[in-house]
């Protein structure tokens, strides 16, 4: 399922994508595929704090504190405005401190990955669940609150996008890319088919 807040939404009018969504919903796999369709950058938020704080987030976490890593995240966000043909897949909580959300929907536009609870938590608490701070020492029912607070947020971006549980990452990408091409003027989908069809002629 598709849900959408605008009624064109041009990808050639739009200079950056964010990717949100709860932990283990597949930012970065989805981020990447997508960052690979249009021949975009790719940048992941969070390993690009662990490259600024030189350490991993679990350790940033331990010698600092959230507020401090919410405060580097912040400032990593800010210095990718005005970057141009980017995907962003940002945190699971990027979206729910200081005005994120509302930076990212104005530098670009923000898609989230909608998976349900269930799924997720399976993901989780496999074999990454030791690189998300949040999860250790949280039970499900904390987990599950989280999941419900942070989803108020989610509700602001753009593009929402339904995920299955048996959803392969290339089913995802299919369904952003079909959005995009359900709400790009006649026009502008045009030319995209006739150079996908030129390309693979040459």
């Amino acid at each position: 399922m598709l849900e959408k807040t605008d009624d064109q939404m041009d990808i050639n009018d739009i200079q950056m994508i964010f990717i949100i969504g709860f932990m283990g919903s597949g930012k970065t796999t989805i981020g990447r595929l997508l960052a690979n369709r249009l021949g975009w950058n790719f940048i992941d938020l969070d390993t690009l704090i662990q490259i600024r704080e030189g350490r991993s987030i679990p350790d940033i976490f331990e010698s600092h504190s959230e507020a401090f890593f919410r405060k580097a995240e912040y400032n990593a966000l800010r210095q990718l405005g005005g970057l141009k043909n980017t995907v962003v897949s940002t945190g699971g909580g990027t979206p729910c401190y200081f005005d994120n959300i509302h930076f990212m929907k104005s530098t670009g536009k923000v898609i989230w990955l909608d998976n349900d609870f269930g799924t997720l938590y399976k993901r989780i608490i496999g074999t990454q669940s030791g690189t998300r701070p949040l999860v250790s020492g949280n039970s499900k029912e904390k987990l599950k609150e989280l999941f419900v607070t942070r989803g108020e947020y989610y509700k602001l971006a753009d593009v929402k996008i339904s995920c299955e549980p048996d959803d392969l990452p290339e089913a995802i990408l299919a369904k952003i890319v079909k959005f995009f091409l359900w709400h790009t003027p006649i026009y502008t989908v045009t030319k995209i088919i006739i150079q996908v069809f030129l390309s693979e002629l040459l």
